[in-house]
């Protein structure tokens, strides 16, 4: 689980910070604020890069029809 953590762009110490509040016991929400700070834009910056990803996707697969439809002009893709 960390290893995504890193993936998504979180420092060391922000998935320290995040794991310390996740799994803290008792009333203790110092960390709350923290943590929903940096969960908020990291989805944030996810939700940005699946817009980017599905904007990509599309224009790939336009190509490709198009590529295939001038190498085999009598095929329905």
């Amino acid at each position: 689980m960390i290893q995504l953590y890193f993936s998504l762009g979180l420092t060391a110490k922000e998935i320290n910070d995040f794991f310390d509040c996740l799994f803290q016991q008792g009333e203790k929400k110092e960390c709350l604020p923290n943590a929903i700070q940096v969960g908020e834009r990291k989805l944030t910056e996810i939700r940005s890069q699946i817009d980017w990803l599905q904007k990509a996707e599309s224009q790939l697969e336009r190509s490709l029809l198009r590529w295939k439809t001038i190498i085999n002009p009598n095929e329905l893709l």
